[in-house]
């Protein structure tokens, strides 16, 4: 039973973290590219157009600052998954995503946001350089998109929140915004 419920579980957490917010501060110092790849989602034709328009015109743009620290916290997800350090890439999400990580270990007859945070990228689709080229910040109240370009040249858009005065991961991976105008 535990086996059937799981891929329910993972597929609603997976839909929720992608409507939640975030930010956060990495407990690593950022690493160098690579071309190692992660979980991305993908939404396209009318509807990729519509979430592009959604991101790209969301709430107003953040400051340089902002940018810049909270690119360092996407690349260090990324190079977290890219190394399935899944303790470090659990570190750097949202609180609450950490709480529906350890729920989704559970699901599986596993422990901690750890195991939760493996299990979440692996049933994401696709893959997600740890290249990240950061065009922009867009913020409204404690919702907050970093919106950049991977190596592909595809405009990316990452779901992330402040806590505590760093920023955290607060969606399971990036969506596909299209490719770079």
């Amino acid at each position: 039973m535990v086996a059937a419920a799981a891929p329910i579980l993972v597929a609603t957490a997976i839909g929720a973290a992608g409507c939640g917010s975030g930010a956060a501060t990495p407990s690593t110092s950022e690493s160098p590219a690579s071309t190692e790849k992660t979980a991305v989602k993908r939404a396209g034709g009318e509807a990729g157009s519509k979430l592009r328009a959604q991101v790209v015109n969301f709430g107003r743009e953040g400051s340089r600052g902002e940018l810049e620290d909270a690119t360092v916290v996407v690349r260090a997800y990324f190079r977290a998954q890219a190394d399935e350090d899944w303790a470090e890439a659990c570190s750097l999400l949202a609180r609450w995503l950490r709480s529906t990580a350890r729920q989704i270990a559970s699901g599986v007859g596993m422990k901690g946001c750890a195991a939760g945070a493996e299990t979440m990228a692996s049933a994401s689709a696709g893959t997600e350089s740890t290249l990240v080229d950061s065009r922009s910040l867009r913020r409204r109240g404690k919702r907050t998109f970093v919106i950049y370009t991977n190596e592909e040249g595809n405009l990316m858009a990452m779901l992330m929140r402040p806590e505590g005065g760093e920023w955290k991961i607060a969606g399971s991976g990036p969506n596909f915004l299209g490719a770079t105008p």
